[in-house]
């Protein structure tokens, strides 16, 4: 279809298509926005009482950022914007990028969400679809949360093929900043983009990380494997890599593992201080194989974080939160990590 080689040719061809992408945002129809995202673009079929669509952006993907969209939806006297993009720099498995603090879980379309407040504490919500995010900020007035919750429910495709072209398309191939090589992210952050990223995970057997693999032998039902990312600086005794795993099905829910070098200089995994930003408290927990520290968001949708140190490596995992993992997965899949 036309709208989907449209953008493979804006991301993949050598990047000679991107350098005559716009930089800035344009206004267009969801039809023709498809055609700048690496994500499936979604159009509302519901508004709250009085509201209706009002401006929709997108911002072509360009050397200097990644593409999204903008949507407001506009009241006599209240409305809200909601930002659309593939979330690839920051925790993969996060589900309220835009929070300051824990959120109020809900679903929607069979996918856990957060409601909560934004960086400028506005009302706000937070969900994924089909990999991409889905950030709300309330401009003016107030929507109750059901409001919010229909119109998220609501959201369908607006190309039908791109879930079938575009959404299965795995990280180490849509995202922006793993197609960009590694390199800084945002706010020079570099937890993800830092990484050389694969989609076929034979990578790691034939990487020269100077440690054995740890796989899980035991990945949650509906799960699959999705990319690996490798990173190796020895000027600072650091080398790690990272696993991907995503849900078959939705295409959204994902588990996230890294392992790093537990000498190296770089101060690169989970410290104690996200616990708060996250509301996780984490507590021991004794497993057959290891002992970890483990918590979540939630209870019973997660989201889901533990961490250990285990034969000179920092490891961390975390799960989305989501409908199809439970605790005891969680944990079943903490204990099957062993070597290749």
């Amino acid at each position: 279809m036309e709208t989907m080689h449209q953008f493979l040719r804006n991301a993949y061809q050598d990047n000679q298509n991107i350098k005559l992408n716009p930089s800035a945002p344009f206004e267009c129809s969801f039809q023709e926005a498809q055609d700048w995202c690496n994500f499936v673009v979604l159009r509302p079929t519901f508004f709250p009482d009085n509201c209706k669509l009002g401006a929709v952006t997108v911002r072509a993907e360009t050397a200097d950022h990644a593409s999204s969209l903008r949507m407001f939806v506009e009241g006599p006297s209240r409305s809200f914007r909601l930002k659309h993009f593939f979330q690839d720099w920051w925790l993969p498995t996060s589900c309220d990028t835009n929070f300051t603090g824990p959120g109020r879980p809900f679903v929607a379309s069979g996918i856990v969400g957060f409601f909560g407040r934004d960086y400028k504490g506005r009302e706000a919500a937070c969900i994924h679809r089909y990999g991409g995010i889905l950030e709300i900020s309330v401009i003016n007035g107030k929507f109750h949360p059901h409001e919010i919750r229909n119109f998220l429910e609501g959201l369908q495709p607006q190309v039908p093929q791109a879930v079938d072209l575009i959404a299965p398309l795995q990280f180490a191939r849509v995202s922006y900043y793993a197609r960009k090589g590694p390199c800084r992210g945002p706010w020079n952050y570099d937890l993800i983009t830092g990484c050389q990223w694969h989609d076929d995970r034979k990578a790691l057997e034939t990487s020269d990380l100077p440690t054995n693999i740890y796989f899980p032998k035991l990945i949650p039902r509906g799960y699959q494997f999705d990319s690996a990312g490798i990173r190796q600086e020895p000027a600072s005794r650091h080398w790690e890599y990272q696993l991907l795993f995503r849900h078959k099905e939705n295409l959204t829910d994902n588990i996230w593992i890294r392992a790093v070098q537990e000498k190296s200089e770089k101060t690169l995994w989970i410290a104690p201080g996200l616990d708060a930003r996250m509301g996780i408290r984490l507590r021991t927990v004794s497993l057959e194989k290891r002992t970890v520290l483990a918590g979540s968001v939630s209870e019973p949708h997660g989201e889901r974080v533990a961490q250990w140190l285990e034969n000179g490596i920092a490891f961390e995992v975390h799960a989305r939160a989501t409908l199809h993992l439970g605790e005891s997965e969680f944990m079943n899949l903490l204990d099957s990590l062993s070597i290749e």
